[in-house]
C-alpha cells in the first residue's frame, strides 16, 4: 500500500522523459515568501499554528522535515493520537512509490518507508502529503478497518484530512519527470533496433525475445558517478 506513480504503464522502463526534473517550485516559494512571514519569523512565532501542513512558509523554514517529529504531530492533530509508535524511515529502494506502508499481523511491527531519492527532489508538501497518505493507511490497520486498497473508507479520511489540513493527499501521484530523472544506468542495443533502456538498477536488460527479434545486446553506455555494486540477478 502506497502513493504510486500513476501512468498508463507504471511498470515499464523504457518511458522516455526529460533527464532533469524542473526543480523551479523552489525559486517560486521563495519568492512568495511574504513580507508578512517574514516579520513574524523575527519577531512571534505563535502564527505558525495557524498555517497549512502545506503553506509555502514551510518550504523556508524547515524544507527538510523531520519525518519522526511530522508524526507526532500529525498523529495528534489528525488522527486523535492513536497511532502506536511505527517504523518510520526513509528508504533508497523503493523505485516508483513515493511511500509504502507495510501492514504486519502485530501491530507493533507495521513499517512506514518514504522514497527519499524521489521526495528529495519535490517540494516539501509532497513529502508531507505522502507521509499522511501512509498514516491513514496505518490508522486503518490500527482499527481493524476492512477496505479494498484506498477504497470508501481510506478516501473518507484522506478527504477528513484534507479539509482540516489544507493538504491535498491523493491516491496516486503524478512525479513522472522526476522518477525518469533517477534512471541514470543507460544501455543501448548493438543489434538493428538500436534500442536505449534507462533503469534505476545497475541491471542489464535484455530478453529471449529481443534476442530472438534483434539479435543485438545491450551495452552500457551511461552510469552514474557514485556507481554501486551491480545487481544483476
Amino acid at each position: 500500500m502506497g502513493v504510486s506513480l500513476s501512468t498508463s504503464d507504471s511498470s515499464s522502463e523504457y518511458y522516455s522523459a526529460p533527464n532533469s526534473p524542473d526543480l523551479s517550485f523552489n525559486q517560486n516559494y521563495t519568492e512568495n515568501f511574504t513580507e508578512k512571514h517574514s516579520v513574524a519569523c523575527q519577531t512571534d512565532l505563535s502564527f505558525q499554528k495557524d498555517l497549512s501542513v502545506v503553506d509555502p512558509y514551510w518550504e523556508v523554514l524547515d524544507p527538510k522535515p523531520d519525518i519522526h517529529v511530522l508524526f507526532e504531530e500529525f498523529n495528534t492533530k489528525f488522527f486523535g493520537g492513536q497511532l502506536p509508535p511505527i517504523e518510520l524511515k526513509w528508504n533508497n529502494r523503493l523505485s516508483i512509490t513515493a511511500g509504502l506502508f507495510i501492514p504486519d499481523d502485530k501491530i507493533e511491527r507495521c513499517k512506514i518507508h518514504l522514497n527519499k531519492p524521489l521526495l528529495e527532489l519535490r517540494p516539501r508538501k509532497d513529502t508531507v502529503q505522502t507521509l499522511l497518505h501512509e498514516m491513514i493507511h496505518y490508522y486503518q490497520r490500527v482499527k481493524g478497518t476492512r477496505d479494498n486498497d484506498h477504497g470508501a473508507i481510506f478516501k473518507y479520511h484522506m478527504k477528513r484530512i484534507n479539509r482540516k489540513s489544507g493538504a491535498k493527499i491523493t491516491i496516486h501521484h503524478d512525479f513522472i519527470q522526476e522518477y525518469e530523472s533517477l534512471k541514470r544506468h543507460w544501455w543501448k542495443c548493438n543489434g538493428p533496433c538500436q534500442e536505449v533502456v534507462k533503469r534505476l538498477a545497475d541491471r542489464t536488460p535484455g530478453s529471449k525475445a529481443h534476442k530472438r527479434k534483434c539479435g543485438g545486446d545491450f551495452i552500457k553506455i551511461q552510469e552514474p558517478e557514485n556507481k554501486r555494486m551491480r545487481t544483476d540477478p
